[in-house]
């Protein structure tokens, strides 16, 4: 595999650990709800991420100028809690299939927020691939059934629009997050360092809202009484260290490697990924349709790898 396709190879890995995270904490979202699941996730992943940086690096606190700081942790904001906060909301107002439908427009988003802010122009293979791909993705998840539906009709409106509003922050989270490693390291000489050191201050920072979050709702009980469920809490570590940590942490590689559009359209594969376990552990009856549009998926993809700016 060549080395300038290393983005590439993370993104993809990346996509593979939120597939696998996702289903972690479904598991653990029954039992604890997924406003806990949101929290204790971030700061499992804080734990481990220092765990990681003071062993390997020597450090307990990302060492990153202030500018730096600022839009890493402006990134984290906008990602890891305003888009989290607003896709749980969603789920519970559309359901699953809606929701990750809209949210798997987040990979162009980005690569419009990407257009101006960071100079990256897709060329038109790259933009049919990510077209081509997306499609997929959104045959997919429509196939998938609709599971736990709690919202009403009168909700429909809302939980489109946070939906929508997930995905933005996402997006803009993803890309801004871009322009903070780039002032910690301006040569791009040693980006698996930075990417650790990008995510701790991510993962902090969104903790943190989480955290004024549960203050001001009272659910510090709740929490508790989670940490009680050790089934719960082993799914969530998993989930933490698949997802929270190796996923984030290779999707910061990614963008360092290559377009963020590029990217995070390969990341969008997650929902895909996510079929050969729900046929062959929850036996679910996964439709033609479905299967050729994963075979899109996966030629979307490739035309992304072949057709890669030089």
């Amino acid at each position: 595999m060549p080395f300038s396709y290393t983005g590439e190879v993370a993104a993809l890995g990346s996509a593979v650990c939120w597939a696998t995270c996702s289903i972690a904490f479904t598991k653990a979202g029954k039992s604890i709800g997924s406003l806990c699941v949101c929290l204790l996730r971030l700061v499992m992943a804080g734990i481990c991420l220092l765990g990681v940086t003071t062993v390997i690096y020597s450090r307990c606190v990302p060492d990153a100028p202030p500018q730096a700081w600022g839009y890493l942790v402006l990134s984290g904001v906008l990602g890891l809690f305003f888009g989290d906060l607003c896709l749980f909301k969603a789920f519970l107002m559309i359901g699953p299939r809606l929701c990750l439908l809209i949210m798997s427009l987040w990979p162009p988003i980005a690569a419009l927020i990407a257009w101006p802010l960071l100079g990256e122009v897709l060329n038109l293979w790259q933009w049919l691939g990510m077209v081509i791909t997306l499609f997929g993705i959104a045959v997919v998840v429509m196939e998938r059934p609709q599971m736990g539906l709690q919202g009403k009709k009168h909700h429909y409106v809302t939980g489109v629009l946070l939906a929508f509003m997930g995905a933005a922050g996402q997006a803009a989270g993803y890309v801004i997050s871009d322009i903070g490693m780039d002032i910690m390291d301006p040569t791009g000489s040693n980006p698996t360092e930075v990417s650790f050191m990008a995510t701790q201050i991510r993962v902090l920072s969104s903790a943190l809202c989480f955290a004024v979050v549960f203050t001001a709702w009272r659910r510090w009980p709740q929490v508790i009484r989670s940490l009680k469920h050790t089934k719960a809490m082993t799914w969530l570590a998993f989930g933490s260290i698949s997802g929270a940590v190796l996923g984030v942490v290779l999707s910061m590689i990614a963008i360092r490697h290559t377009e963020a559009g590029v990217a995070s359209t390969i990341m969008a594969t997650a929902p895909v990924l996510i079929l050969p376990y729900a046929i062959l552990v929850d036996r679910e009856r996964v439709k033609v349709p479905a299967i050729l549009a994963t075979i899109a998926a996966i030629g979307g993809v490739a035309i992304l790898l072949l057709c890669k700016s030089t």
